[in-house]
Formats: structure tokens, C-alpha cells, sequence
């Protein structure tokens, strides 16, 4: 094997380990992405709950104050 092939050889190892690596890291990038996407949706959940049942809340208390104003 003369060099220019060896140096080709070498070449195209290296351009396959650079494209394994950056498909690697794209594919950790996605799964970043949709982990910060899953933690927001998951925050917004909460946040709808909070509000929801704080609204619960404020009815049932405001049941029972407008019971005892009955009774």
C-alpha cells in the first residue's frame, strides 16, 4: 500500500468516526430537547392543577360559608 492510499485510508476512517460522532451528538441534542420539552410540559401540568384545584377549593369554601349563612 503506497502513502496517498494509506493517507486516503486514514482519511475516510476519520471522516466515519466524525460522522458517527456527530450523529451521536445530534441524537444526545434530541433527547436533551425532548427531556426540556417533557419538563415543561410536566410544569404546565402542575401549574393547571394548582390552579384548578385552588379554584376547587375557593367553591367548596365558598359552599360551605354560603351553607352557614342558611343554616
Amino acid at each position: 500500500m503506497d502513502l496517498l492510499n494509506f493517507q486516503l485510508l486514514c482519511s475516510l476512517k476519520r471522516r466515519k468516526k466524525l460522522e458517527a460522532y456527530m450523529d451521536e451528538m445530534i441524537r444526545v441534542n434530541a433527547l436533551c430537547d425532548l427531556e426540556i420539552i417533557r419538563c415543561l410540559c410536566v410544569k404546565i401540568m402542575e401549574r393547571i392543577v394548582s390552579i384548578y384545584m385552588t379554584r376547587v377549593i375557593i367553591v367548596k369554601y365558598k359552599m360551605i360559608n354560603f351553607k352557614g349563612f342558611i343554616l
